[in-house]
């Protein structure tokens, strides 16, 4: 496994052959074959009145969960249609303050084809992203 850390706000593992490709809006990783799942990250600064407040909010929408470190962790899986193919995707947004008036919202998706979803492979897969995501650090106001 190798860590990555981005925007210094968040740090997480991803499995060593991973290939990782930075866009304007998010960054990319993904296993170098043929249709191989896709994970996004993008992180988002927003500007607060009451970050604790935002905090609370997040926790108390029926699907958020709290992480170990007691963090807001929304989580939904959706299917999707993309040129002719169904695709299921897992969706992880994760609310950190940063100062008392700063947030950041850390938005991961991983993505595969909706046939795939039954494969040992990628059942294996999504449990390493989804414990990757609610074990990994995140820079905190303290």
């Amino acid at each position: 496994m190798k860590t990555i850390n981005l925007n210094n706000i968040i740090q997480f593992q991803i499995p060593e052959n991973w290939i990782s490709e930075q866009d304007e809006d998010f960054t990319l990783f993904y296993e170098d074959s043929p249709d191989s799942a896709t994970l996004r990250v993008q992180t988002l600064l927003f500007s607060v009145q009451n970050t604790e407040q935002i905090i609370q909010q997040k926790l108390a929408e029926s699907s958020t969960i709290a992480l170990e470190n007691g963090l807001p962790c929304a989580f939904k899986r959706e299917q999707a249609e993309e040129n002719g193919e169904i695709l299921e995707i897992d969706f992880w947004d994760i609310t950190i303050p940063i100062s008392d008036t700063q947030i950041a919202i850390c938005c991961f998706s991983y993505t595969i084809l909706a046939e795939q979803a039954s494969q040992e492979h990628f059942i294996q897969e999504r449990e390493m992203i989804n414990h990757a995501i609610c074990h990994a650090d995140f820079f905190q106001a303290k």
